[in-house]
């Protein structure tokens, strides 16, 4: 037997130590005495508050006007009117609501268009115009608890961040949560692929938070802390006053929607143009719970952008060429783009099917390219033709 503890190397007679059986480490009385005292509440220092950070963007507007809000989203988004309208009228619900608690009407929303089609750009928009601290996540890294992933309550750690730290201002809060329908269970019709246990799960956690509830928040999102010990600072968030804005493109939702409607009588067609709005028991039988469903508001279709609306994406005052000529002025560089290259590269864009998402992954390489030819050739300005998109294509 050692004669010797193997925390402080002291020699002490064999009546004063202990021998753990699974590890073999030798401890004296007076060793195992000051880890009980350590253990005790208070005996180690508290740890300190995590400082609040700074609140950025301007400080939050609580009063508005439809037609101010639809006057920013007319400036700064392209198409999608009646998405514009939905969204201003669910952002000025959301501030009545803020002001007068007892109305119970839902401003939640769901966003349902494919990708590109300005889904995230239009709530981006006016919360920033209002200086709402926003979250803009994925479903798809959300995760029920238990399992390896951020569960539910870490959109509410964000958006605590996101509002400085201070729970007040994180309550009359956004978060917009994308990729939604990928949380479809796996029991709904017309489902392509299966989504993992997680998915129904997920959906039960966002229930809570929609319909309102007092969870505690941790203030920091990573270290030990997050997950208890310590050094975890937690704060109480009152879920019933943030606004939920769901969004996804509903891959099959148009074969449910089909599947309910009557069949078109004799030899007269359906008429075509206006696609008919999913009904919240459309969106059970895609795999959403009836009871998160009840808690969405509306729900609202966009379409895709056509080729003239990708050109004034591209072309606008705040589009993405103005965004690059912003840029390339940094570095002593102007931008022209020649007649004709707008509506081509919109037309490719339109093709690829990603609406504007597929105009920058178009756009961002040429004009790589051309600006740093002209860097090394002592150029002082870039041009976009029709024969560089003709070109760029060509490249292996």
């Amino acid at each position: 037997m050692k004669e010797h503890c193997d925390f402080c190397q002291k020699r002490k007679p064999p009546s004063e130590l202990m021998v753990s059986p699974k590890t073999g480490a030798t401890i004296c009385s007076d060793c195992l005495a000051a880890a009980h005292t350590l253990m005790e509440p208070g005996a180690l220092p508290a740890p300190q508050e995590m400082p609040r950070g700074p609140r950025r963007g301007p400080p939050p507007r609580l009063e508005a006007t439809l037609e101010e809000l639809l006057g920013v989203l007319g400036r700064k988004v392209v198409g999608q009117e009646e998405a514009q309208e939905a969204l201003a009228f669910a952002f000025l619900t959301h501030l009545a609501r803020l002001k007068d608690p007892s109305l119970r009407v839902h401003p939640h929303l769901l966003l349902v268009g494919p990708t590109g089609s300005g889904k995230t750009h239009l709530v981006r928009t006016l919360a920033d115009h209002l200086g709402l601290p926003t979250v803009h996540a994925s479903a798809t890294s959300l995760t029920q608890a238990g399992y390896v992933g951020d569960d539910v309550e870490t959109l509410l750690a964000r958006l605590l961040r996101e509002a400085g730290g201070e729970p007040e201002l994180a309550e009359v809060g956004v978060i917009f949560l994308d990729e939604f329908d990928k949380l479809a269970r796996k029991s709904g019709e017309h489902r392509a692929e299966s989504r993992d246990v997680s998915g129904e799960g997920v959906q039960q956690a966002l229930l809570r938070m929609v319909e309102g509830a007092l969870v505690p928040v941790p203030q920091n999102l990573s270290g030990p802390a997050r997950y208890g010990g310590e050094g975890r600072r937690e704060v109480l968030l009152d879920t019933s006053r943030i606004l939920w804005i769901f969004a996804g493109s509903f891959e099959g939702l148009e074969e449910v929607v089909r599947s309910r409607l009557p069949p078109a009588l004799g030899f007269t067609p359906r008429r075509a143009g206006k696609r008919p709005l999913p009904t919240h028991e459309d969106l059970v039988r895609y795999g959403i719970i009836p009871e998160l469903v009840g808690r969405i508001g509306q729900v609202v279709l966009l379409s895709p952008l056509t080729e003239e609306e990708l050109a004034r994406v591209l072309e606008g005052p705040e589009g993405f060429l103005a965004e690059y000529r912003a840029l390339l002025q940094r570095f002593g560089l102007s931008l022209h783009a020649e007649e004709g290259f707008s509506r081509l590269l919109a037309r490719r864009a339109s093709r690829m099917g990603f609406g504007a998402r597929g105009l920058r992954a178009l756009l961002a390489p040429l004009v790589r390219r051309k600006a740093v030819e002209a860097m090394r050739s002592g150029g002082r300005e870039v041009r976009l033709s029709p024969e560089d998109l003709m070109e760029e294509e060509a490249l292996p």
